[in-house]
């Protein structure tokens, strides 16, 4: 039995230290992709409304910079009268 114990006690030492030493989940990031990626006349994607570059840029963009876009920058596009 006392190395049922001991074997016991040295796995609950190691998720110990794993979970000491993990990182926590990371968060999904914002997106206004609805899978209609084409971008129209003017460059700009006709289902989130982004320009190729704000597309590219995403992953890099911080969490501010993505709510910017999302909630300042994209509504007023969608309001934008089209050429």
């Amino acid at each position: 039995m006392p190395e049922m114990q001991e074997h016991s006690g040295l796995h609950r030492s190691k998720i110990r230290s794993v979970l000491m030493f993990s990182s926590p989940p990371q968060k999904p990031i914002l997106t206004p992709c609805i899978g209609i990626c084409t971008l129209d006349a003017r460059g700009l994607c006709e289902g989130c409304g982004r320009t190729g570059e704000e597309i590219a840029r995403w992953m890099y963009m911080s969490a501010a910079e993505r709510a910017h876009l999302m909630q300042d920058v994209l509504p007023r596009r969608r309001h934008e009268p089209q050429p």
